[in-house]
């Protein structure tokens, strides 16, 4: 099992597929409104983050491979799981918008 394997694995046993779409993303907004919804997240380790974040990141139509996960986040109801993630890849991990605009970081 690569690396990537394992990062893969560990986002899928929290529920968090790569490409995770929560619907419709009006609707989606308009049911939970006082929650933190980040569209089209990217997820980073700490370092590939600060290593990247005025480069690649915001190139996301290059293709580079440099982040751990993508997809729809509600943080109000997923912000657990990511910290249960952090554990078990003993990184620090940081959110990001589509465009790289820096959301939150969470340290394991």
């Amino acid at each position: 099992m690569t690396i990537d394997d394992k990062i893969t694995t560990i986002f899928n046993e929290e529920g968090l597929h790569f490409g995770r779409c929560l619907g419709s993303k009006s609707r989606y907004y308009s049911s939970n409104q006082e929650n933190v919804i980040i569209f089209n997240a990217r997820i980073y380790d700490l370092d590939t983050y600060e290593r990247y974040k005025d480069d690649k990141i915001k190139d996301f139509f290059e293709g580079q491979k440099i982040e751990l996960w993508y997809g729809d986040l509600d943080l109000n109801k997923d912000i657990y799981k990511l910290y249960k993630i952090t554990g078990k890849l003993n990184k620090d991990i940081v959110i990001t918008t589509e465009i790289g605009r820096k959301v939150i970081e969470i340290s394991y």
